[in-house]
């Protein structure tokens, strides 16, 4: 009788354990995730830089710039993100699945590079603006996008996020991968790559 009362609470105090350590991985990646989300509505780099593995590295890259961490992007994103609001759908230790309404920056970025392309093609002096390194279209982009934010606004797209979590140190962080880098830059990095596909076929057009 004593052995099996001794069976019963020790397989009782393994269930507790099991289930507290379960509750706790998700609780904590959950805390995890909310914290770098309130990080990221004003793009605080240092809050963010304490809840994920690194920011990504565009290092090769056709861009010369660090889209995450420069000024010219951190401003944009510190801006467009008063937009930004997200609902966490589930969460487990190692991933939470996120619902978020973020800036349309992607739209934005498409139309404003367009729109830059264009007038540099029509310029008389379009050879040289496209050519001369001094020249920065980029930095040219991003100034435009915040300025028609700030006269007019930016509209909202709805995507489903889901965000890796593993321990780095024996602390929960949110892991470098594509997920996160769409969140840090409201797809921005995917707007980039697109640029080019709509540019070709913008001059074929023409």
């Amino acid at each position: 009788m004593k052995f099996k009362r001794f069976v019963a609470f020790a397989l009782t105090a393994v269930l507790s354990v099991s289930l507290v350590s379960c509750k706790s991985g998700s609780g904590a990646a959950k805390e995890v995730v909310t914290n770098f989300m309130t990080a990221l509505t004003t793009y605080d780099m240092n809050e963010m830089s304490k809840y994920i593995e690194d920011f990504p590295d565009n290092t090769g890259t056709a861009y010369k710039h660090d889209i995450y961490t420069e000024n010219y992007y951190s401003d944009l994103y510190a801006l467009a993100n008063s937009k930004l609001s997200y609902t966490i759908k589930s969460a487990s230790a190692k991933e939470v699945k996120l619902s978020v309404t973020m800036p349309d920056i992607y739209t934005l970025y498409q139309n404003t590079f367009m729109s830059v392309l264009s007038q540099a093609l029509s310029s008389e002096d379009s050879q040289n603006w496209v050519l001369d390194e001094n020249n920065d279209p980029q930095i040219l982009i991003i100034a435009l996008m915040c300025q028609e934010i700030e006269d007019n606004g930016i509209d909202t797209v709805e995507e489903e996020i889901t965000l890796s979590i593993g321990k780095i140190n024996g602390e929960y962080k949110i892991l470098t991968n594509d997920q996160l880098e769409l969140l840090l830059t409201s797809k921005l990095s995917l707007a980039q790559k697109d640029a080019p596909a709509n540019a070709a076929d913008e001059t074929t057009e023409g």
